[in-house]
């Protein structure tokens, strides 16, 4: 039961009063029941969201190494293009010195040639 301390001493209410408490201590002994029943609740719905936020943790992480792997491929493979492609500037400079060292031969056996007919040329005019 609930007491007053009045004039120096315990009293109890009277009934009148605690009809006028009664719909008050009804609604909070429903707020403690209702506290008491949700308090493990709470601590399953917290256990478990920090569950789930460590496994995105760890996913993140795998995907972290996973674009770091990609980002290490990739760079390797723009070294293999680059060297590719120095490779190919010089075997395209080769082809040109080649060609222009072909062309010079060509000039020279045809001036051979050349020189030679015009030679021939007066031979004949000289047996005439």
């Amino acid at each position: 039961m609930i007491f007053f301390l009045e004039d120096g001493g315990l009293t109890m209410p009277s009934w009148s009063q605690l009809a006028q408490w009664g719909p008050t201590l009804v609604l909070v002994a429903m707020l403690i029941v209702f506290a008491l029943k949700a308090m493990p609740t709470w601590e399953r719905i917290k256990m478990r969201e920090m569950e789930v936020r460590e496994k995105e943790a760890a996913s993140r992480t795998s995907q972290a190494a996973a674009l770091t792997q990609l980002g290490n491929g990739i760079e390797k493979m723009s070294q293999v293009l680059e060297n590719v492609a120095v490779e190919q500037r010089k075997a395209t400079d080769v082809v040109k010195i080649l060609q222009a060292a072909n062309m010079d031969t060509q000039d020279q056996l045809a001036a051979g040639v050349r020189g030679l007919v015009e030679r021939v040329g007066v031979l004949e005019e000289t047996t005439k």
